[in-house]
């Protein structure tokens, strides 16, 4: 099973993947959209390996600086605590 096949499985009903949009040294970035609000979001998946090394703490501070930002384009994020099925 493919990681967006994973990820839509994980967030029914809440988000929809629709594609990776990027990938970096800690993370993916997909193109999802939000069921509940019905718009496009860009939902980003910290690499488990580096969450285990790093800790969450370091993401969840992205989060809520990028949260606090008010203007546009800027992306609204909300922390989600997402863990993928271990293999």
């Amino acid at each position: 099973m493919d990681t967006s096949a994973v990820l839509n499985k994980a967030l029914v009903g809440r988000y929809e993947i629709e594609r990776e949009i990027g990938a970096g040294g800690m993370a993916s970035v997909y193109l999802a959209r939000d069921v509940k609000h019905r718009r496009q979001i860009a939902l980003k998946l910290l690499k488990p390996e580096l969450g285990a090394a790093l800790g969450v703490e370091r993401f969840l501070a992205e989060i809520q600086v990028t949260a606090n930002l008010q203007r546009e384009p800027c992306a609204l994020a909300r922390p989600w605590p997402f863990r993928p099925p271990r293999r």
